[in-house]
């Protein structure tokens, strides 16, 4: 019998009461009552928007060479991203979430950003609720670029 593979140096792991090593959850995974929306999720970042355009581009903004149009920039194209990456990871992903929501990024919440969106504490029904597996996470992490954790975020709305 192989040993089961090992998580990312980055990836928190935390143990339920009773659990044996292989019953070991992420952080994320862990169950929680929230006091109003939180998405599970990334930060679309510039860097994180800029990564998945390089590696090849899910919009049509690009000509037959991948280089943008005339009448876009690439900080108009990154602010694009930001919102419509999300529904991009939803739909390739079969997620039915909402895919991208502006969420709070800093406690006091003064400061806002688009999310990807892969849950929703508040989703209309039970899919949109539902938490990925590790595995389809961590498809979505290679697929973005990032070797990040999804994190749980509070929405705006």
């Amino acid at each position: 019998m192989s040993a089961p593979a090992t998580p990312p140096a980055n990836t928190k792991r935390v143990a339920f009461a009773g659990a044996s090593p292989l019953n070991e959850a992420r952080s994320w995974q862990i169950p929680r009552q929230f006091a109003g929306r939180y998405v599970l999720g990334w930060l679309a970042t510039d860097e994180l928007c800029r990564g998945v355009c390089l590696r090849g581009c899910p919009t049509s903004f690009h000509d037959a060479n991948g280089e943008l149009t005339e009448d876009e920039t690439m900080d108009d194209h990154v602010d694009y991203l930001k919102q419509a990456l999300g529904r991009r990871v939803a739909r390739v992903f079969r997620l039915a979430c909402v895919g991208s929501r502006v969420v709070y990024t800093s406690r006091g919440c003064s400061r806002l950003s688009w999310a990807i969106v892969v849950s929703d504490s508040k989703g209309l029904n039970s899919h949109e609720r539902r938490v990925p597996s590790p595995e389809i996470v961590d498809r979505i992490k290679k697929w973005l670029g990032t070797e990040e954790e999804p994190c749980w975020f509070k929405a705006l709305d």
